[in-house]
């Protein structure tokens, strides 16, 4: 059975939200808006509450400048990992939720929280909820569950990238707290893109719940063309140009990359084509999909529809010497060996014997000067 994604807000009527900012580069250059935001008319802000887009885990951490307000990690359930692979591929996601009113919050975890408490817990209720406001433990819910409701009238809803092999290896309040500050540029999902592709059946094994058919949120958001370019100690890139071409017209276009950015590039901003078949390519580089992709590429290519975010990972692997080349050429009278090879197989070989006797035959097949 397919998962069921809900929008962050519930359904209200036309006029009661709008977006305040779209997630991505934002006029003026090198500004970059980390977060989906949107707004809540005044009237209807007491009826509005964030709402779990998914089930899972919510971790809270109470803003420590303002302590009335908070952000909440919704960290999604083990059971929905599976489905969200098709959205996010096999990297881990949270879903960041701030900025919201920490009284209202508590009203509506708090009773979660001491459903669900251990028959051990001899703390008493404040202990146990101080506990949790720092980040320490979780509390479950369904989707669709309400959350709390916002302060100053608008909702900053994220997605960020737990990690790429889908586990979150080290769930302790530092670490997400790093995880979840912009100052860190650790890579995001554009939630419009997630939630209108879910609407229209692209991400295999999530349907929109149909209490969003007619959302009012659908209109108001900004869907965007975003190519993303990352090097390989995850870090945005800082001035390159890269070429890319929309094979259906043949138009060729060279794209400069950015930090400033967070090496984000809208192409709408250049094209004006909606939808087709895209190539990249960086001459001595090759491309990996982000989170997760199995294969690389010297000249990446996929078919896109509007909106996307399409992000990659790149590394040089030039023959020759570069600053930024890892490999480095090879001992002996004018560098037989190349630097590298390609489509390389790795055996895991574990046991001893099985090792050396692979290692023996590996040997013996060396019958030419050019081995």
């Amino acid at each position: 059975m397919a998962t069921n994604i809900f929008l962050p807000l519930p359904p209200k009527n036309a006029g009661t939200y709008q977006q305040l900012q779209p997630y991505g580069p934002v006029p003026p250059p090198g500004t970059f808006q980390p977060a989906l935001v949107i707004g809540i008319a005044s009237a209807e802000q007491a009826t509005s509450p964030a709402r779990a887009v998914i089930p899972g885990a919510v971790r809270m951490f109470v803003d420590p400048v303002m302590p009335t307000r908070c952000q909440l990690v919704l960290i999604p359930s083990p059971s929905v990992l599976n489905d969200l692979r098709q959205a996010f591929g096999n990297g881990g996601v949270c879903f960041v939720y701030q900025w919201l009113d920490v009284i209202d919050v508590l009203r509506r975890l708090q009773p979660i929280l001491e459903k669900n408490k251990l028959k051990s817990d001899k703390r008493s209720k404040d202990e146990r909820w101080a506990t949790y406001a720092s980040g320490v433990g979780s509390v479950k819910v369904n989707g669709g569950d309400e959350l709390g409701l916002t302060t100053c009238g608008e909702l900053s809803f994220g997605i960020v990238y737990l990690s790429m092999f889908g586990v979150d290896l080290d769930a302790t309040p530092a670490y997400l707290r790093t995880l979840i500050d912009p100052v860190h540029k650790r890579r995001r999902s554009d939630p419009a893109a997630f939630f209108r592709n879910t609407f229209e059946g692209r991400n295999s094994g999530l349907v929109s719940h149909a209490s969003d058919a007619a959302h009012s949120l659908w209109p108001v958001l900004t869907y965007r063309m975003l190519i993303e370019l990352r090097d390989e100690y995850d870090q945005p890139l800082d001035g390159q140009s890269v070429t890319i071409v929309h094979v259906e017209t043949g138009n060729t276009f060279p794209l400069t990359f950015r930090a400033a950015d967070w090496g984000t590039f809208d192409w709408s901003v250049r094209s004006g084509v909606p939808s087709g078949t895209f190539t990249l390519s960086w001459p001595q580089h090759v491309f990996t999909e982000l989170p997760s992709g199995s294969a690389d590429a010297a000249q990446p290519q996929r078919f896109l529809v509007e909106p996307f975010h399409w992000a990659l990972q790149t590394i040089h692997m030039g023959r020759h010497d570069a600053p930024d080349m890892w490999f480095g050429p090879n001992p002996g009278p004018k560098e037989r060996l190349p630097r590298f090879t390609a489509k390389n197989r790795v055996y895991p070989l574990i046991d001893g014997t099985a090792a050396l006797k692979s290692i023996v035959g590996a040997m013996r097949s060396v019958t030419a000067p050019d081995h």
